[in-house]
């Protein structure tokens, strides 16, 4: 699978919605919404135009961070700090993604998906 985590401020030419939209054209088979200094109001409108602009793709949408903003777009994924993991536990109905920096901490959670 190859995953796209996005950068808005790498961006140089078109906006993150475009680059998301081509490159899932382009095989991408997810991307990983990794905005973190926005806020759920500002990061909600830019979620439903990237969701409506790979829906029929296959592409899944993961939001990192905000657990609110996974939420309410019903996002096919959430990934959040390992830290955030075990003291909140999230639930979520869709994919959860943890960020670990050991092999210990992945194993022994037993994770199904590594994400180099």
């Amino acid at each position: 699978m190859l995953y796209l985590i996005t950068n808005r401020n790498l961006i140089k030419n078109g906006s993150l919605t475009d680059v998301i939209e081509e490159a899932v054209k382009g095989g991408v088979d997810a991307v990983i919404l990794r905005e973190k200094d926005l806020s759920t109001e500002e990061l909600l409108p830019m979620v439903y135009d990237i969701k409506n602009r790979i829906k029929d793709t296959g592409a899944k949408l993961i939001i990192n961070s905000n657990f609110e903003a996974a939420k309410i777009v019903n996002a096919e994924g959430y990934h959040c700090s390992f830290e955030v993991f075990i003291r909140e536990r999230p639930k979520f109905c869709g994919f959860i993604g943890v960020s670990v920096h050991t092999l210990r901490s992945l194993l022994r959670h037993n994770a199904k998906v590594l994400i180099i």
